[in-house]
């Protein structure tokens, strides 16, 4: 039996980290969420290791950029590939490493798209 991608969702609006994670396990993904940077560092530590990171920039405490320089500093989770889910239009400021973006408001069929084109290239 085959292993259902897992997939960490990061975005401080609890709300819609839980609408990603139903929609995403309808398509067939284990989807966790995280409503704060510092959960998702642990998560992606500790555990089976999530295959994607869908990644919201603005958070408190810590955000989107933050994370990815602890996350890219640390063997364990550095290869883990990221999808940036953002409203900002201006990502000319130092843009965080990423495989993608996904300017918010962004559809279902937009999301699912990116998380099989990576999952599938993993």
């Amino acid at each position: 039996m085959n292993e259902r991608p897992r997939l960490l969702i990061v975005d401080d609006d609890l709300e819609l980290a839980e609408s990603l994670a139903d929609a995403l396990t309808d398509a067939g993904y284990d989807a966790v969420t995280a409503c704060d940077a510092e959960r998702a560092l642990r998560l992606s530590r500790h555990g089976p290791p999530p295959s994607l990171i869908l990644l919201d920039l603005m958070m408190a405490r810590m955000n989107g950029w933050q994370f990815r320089e602890r996350q890219l500093r640390d063997r364990r989770t550095r290869d883990i590939p990221v999808v940036i889910m953002t409203a900002s239009r201006d990502l000319r400021r130092e843009p965080p490493r990423s495989d993608t973006f996904l300017l918010k408001p962004f559809s279902l069929d937009e999301l699912l798209a990116q998380v099989q084109s990576i999952v599938a290239s993993a």
